[in-house]
């Protein structure tokens, strides 16, 4: 797989994740949702099983609907489930049917899963350690709303705040999904390394677009 766009934080390629071969430190992505996405979560649990190390962790936005399917995929894979963040929109509910309901929502699950085995890894930049236990915020601060350059895509200050959450020193941040490339801005961003993979070349070019500009003045 060649890459699509390199700068010396970013490499992007253009392809599927079933076809990519390589190691990341963490895995920082929002998947297509909904039953028809399920084989891409068993490929995406997958990847992180061969690619992480241990202790490593997926953080994954997940839709609601078939959210037991999805976390079965991740569990399947040999990944641990560690925790649900919630990202919040108030203002912004959406109507949702499911099958005999009708359901305002005003949330979104943020699924947090680690590669087996992993013990008490401390660091800093939102973690906080308490007799050898690690610890994180599982509510995200809502980022505003951001589908200019993707339909689906979330918030950059909202991927800025998960990166922050779960990288360590050098890690190398992958996202197999990665859309119009909000994750692997919001890595540039922190000065982290960052892999993207992404199946539509258009949505390649979008992304190529975003790391071409200067995103330093994000973080002040």
């Amino acid at each position: 797989m060649n890459p699509y766009y390199a700068d010396d934080h970013v490499t992007l390629y253009h392809g599927d994740l079933r076809d990519w071969t390589g190691a990341a430190d963490a895995i920082l992505t929002d998947p297509p949702y909904g039953r028809a996405a399920l084989p891409l979560w068993s490929a995406l649990g997958s990847l992180a099983a061969e690619t992480l190390p241990a202790g490593g962790w997926l953080v994954a936005y997940s839709g609601q609907a078939s959210l037991p399917e999805s976390m079965a995929a991740l569990s399947a894979a040999g990944l641990a489930y560690r925790w649900t963040l919630a990202t919040v929109y108030p203002g912004r509910e959406q109507m949702a049917r499911i099958g005999d309901m009708t359901v305002l929502t005003g949330w979104k699950p943020v699924l947090a899963y680690r590669k087996p085995p992993y013990g008490s890894a401390r660091g800093v930049h939102g973690r906080f350690t308490s007799g050898g236990r690690t610890g994180i915020r599982d509510v995200l601060p809502r980022g505003g709303y951001e589908k200019e350059a993707h339909e689906w895509a979330q918030p950059l200050s909202e991927a800025i705040e998960i990166v922050t959450r779960f990288h360590r020193g050098d890690d190398v941040v992958l996202d197999p999904f990665a859309g119009s490339g909000t994750f692997l801005v919001a890595a540039k961003a922190l000065g982290l390394r960052a892999i993207g993979i992404e199946l539509e070349e258009r949505h390649c070019e979008t992304a190529a677009n975003r790391l071409r500009q200067e995103v330093l003045g994000l973080i002040a």
